[in-house]
């Protein structure tokens, strides 16, 4: 259950900036070169994720979708803020190399 809510908020959050913005103006962002793939494997998982929490599937895979789906929304709000994709890579590249 935990899983169908946590989706149904993020999708109430989408709904919500679309109120603020317009649909078309939302929909034109969220789709722009730098978001495409931080919107599509996040609308993706959404849908992942509520077929998976609606069908039972194990915790596990329903938990790995919510971590893709959060991973993926953390990156399409990095695209709005001015160098924050690069400051995330920047440091997870330094966290792999040892450097942190």
């Amino acid at each position: 259950m935990f899983a169908i809510y946590y989706t149904l908020g993020n999708i109430v959050s989408i709904c919500g900036s679309m109120f603020l913005f317009t649909p078309q103006s939302q929909l034109k962002n969220m789709f722009r070169a730098k978001r495409i793939w931080a919107t599509s494997i996040y609308l993706v998982m959404l849908v992942a994720t509520l077929i998976a929490g609606f069908l039972g599937a194990p915790t596990v895979l329903v938990l790995l979708f919510i971590f893709v789906q959060w991973c993926a929304l953390v990156w399409y709000i990095a695209s709005y803020i001015p160098y924050g994709q690069k400051m995330i890579t920047k440091f997870f590249s330094g966290v792999a190399s040892g450097g942190f």
